[in-house]
């Protein structure tokens, strides 16, 4: 079995390739992005199937704002192009075997943090054990 917190740690140990401090959603800290950016994983509810159990996890990655208040724009491109490459694996967790993939990327903006973003939907699949 493989919960939604479970499948956050999976993420979370996977996002250290992106150079950036990594939190996950209760965890995040407050006030604006600095200049080192971060990740943020959001866990969403899981929803049974006969032989898969799906649900969708985000992550977002923050970069800060340059001085003039607009979206670094290559930044962004880079870590977009690299959560696409990289965000998808298969595996096994306390003995159920995992999947996942994105399932689609858009970039965002949030004025309090004064940062753009990646969201990156990623798909999350647990063999389902029928526990």
């Amino acid at each position: 079995m493989i919960t939604t917190t479970d499948a956050a740690n999976i993420l979370y140990k996977d996002s250290a390739i992106f150079g950036l401090p990594v939190f996950q959603d209760g965890n995040v800290p407050t006030g604006i992005v600095d200049e080192k950016g971060r990740v943020v994983i959001h866990p969403k509810e899981q929803s049974p199937d006969s032989i898969w159990k799906k649900g969708f996890l985000e992550v977002n990655l923050f970069v800060a704002d340059t001085k003039q208040g607009n979206a670094d724009l290559i930044r962004l491109n880079e870590l977009e192009r690299m959560a696409i490459k990289s965000f998808h694996g298969t595996g096994e967790f306390d003995g159920t075997t995992y999947k996942y993939v994105v399932q689609s990327t858009r970039p965002l903006e949030n004025k309090d943090l004064k940062a753009h973003y990646i969201n990156v939907k990623v798909l999350f699949k647990a063999m389902n054990t029928m526990e």
